[in-house]
């Protein structure tokens, strides 16, 4: 029952019969086989590699055209998004200096940019040229409002 690995060895040898199959040949004919092995692999390897840089002579060069428009256009888009940002914080700057609105019926002020200034209807709305004028009339800063203190 308990067999050996070199027994089992042997009984797959004697299925097969590769074991009287290679016992028979001569050392000298393995290595002439190796040899014509070594050429026909040599022989496909070098017809892969001059199929494939044929291949690559033949494929097409990747052209790139009318690069100059898109460019131009961006950089043109990008400038107006600056000047534009660059102008609202400029406007954002002097009317936090300069002037602030507030409604009639409330107490606090704000910058006209706030979301809450745009909320006052136009009959109910004040201005104010300055932050001092608007405190000294009683209103005080909003507090949801940026930029006032």
């Amino acid at each position: 029952m308990h067999t050996s690995i070199r027994q089992m060895a042997e009984k797959i040898k004697s299925f097969s019969g590769i074991g009287k199959r290679f016992k028979d040949i001569s050392p000298e004919t393995y290595t002439h086989g190796l040899i014509v092995l070594i050429i026909i692999l040599t022989a496909i390897a070098s017809f892969g590699l001059g199929k494939l840089s044929a291949l690559r002579s033949f494929k097409k060069p990747i052209v790139i055209e009318n690069t100059v428009f898109p460019v131009v256009a961006s950089i043109e888009s990008i400038n107006k998004v600056v000047s534009s940002t660059a102008l609202s914080q400029t406007a954002g700057v002097v009317n936090a200096i300069g002037e602030v609105v507030a409604s009639r019926t409330g107490d606090k002020y704000h910058l006209p940019t706030c979301a809450g200034a745009k909320s006052i209807s136009a009959k109910n709305k004040i201005t104010f040229s300055s932050v001092e004028e608007a405190r000294r009339a009683g209103y005080l800063p909003a507090g949801n409002c940026k930029g006032l203190k």
